[in-house]
């Protein structure tokens, strides 16, 4: 999926755990029904290292 990737709910229920650990590396993912955008699965913090990285 590139930046702009969507998933249907489908697809979320089948894979959540790869749309989990891609919104935790800051890519979101649009949820659709039937085509059309219900949601969005993206990162709730910017976490930062403890060396600020």
């Amino acid at each position: 999926m590139d930046e702009s990737a969507s998933a249907s709910v489908r697809e979320a229920r089948a894979d959540l755990t790869r749309l989990l650990d891609r919104a935790a590396k800051g890519e979101p993912t649009v949820i659709t029904r039937g085509g059309v955008p219900v949601a969005a699965n993206a990162e709730i913090f910017r976490r930062l290292a403890p060396d600020g990285a």
